[in-house]
């Protein structure tokens, strides 16, 4: 009977419609959700390589015989490189980033700091910047 004057398939149109427009702003809350849990990732990242470049530019800048340590959180792998330009790069595992900060030594010992180890950052008599794991 509703078919005969298509009132039935104009039904099952809007109601369609509706489920549709439903599931597309569930979509939408879910993927703003994701995109606020990585840039919280990623600035987590980046204030852990902020806060390691201070401790190896504070151990540079207090001389020779200063030491520091630097705790490694257990999601990060810190990478210490290209010791000519001074950088260091901190890599987050849960966020799948690099953030690299320049450092003010420029004779920084190329290393790698594992995740969740502790290590001594010292300025040695020879006018290097040394990490050693505890």
């Amino acid at each position: 009977m509703l078919d005969e004057r298509g009132q039935g398939s104009v039904e099952f149109i809007f109601v369609t419609l509706i489920v549709f427009m439903i599931i597309g702003g569930l979509v939408s809350i879910v993927s703003n959700e994701t995109n606020q849990a990585q840039t919280g990732d990623v600035a987590q990242t980046r204030m852990t390589a902020e806060k390691m470049a201070e401790i190896i530019n504070t151990v540079y800048i207090n001389g020779v015989g200063y030491t520091i340590s630097l705790t490694v959180p257990n999601d990060m792998i810190v990478y210490v490189n290209n010791p000519t330009i001074g950088y260091l790069t901190v890599y987050s595992i849960t966020a799948n980033k690099n953030i690299t900060v320049k450092l003010i030594p420029k004779n920084v010992q190329t290393t790698t700091l594992n995740t969740g180890n502790i290590y001594n950052v010292t300025y040695n008599n020879t006018g290097n910047i040394t990490f050693k794991q505890l």
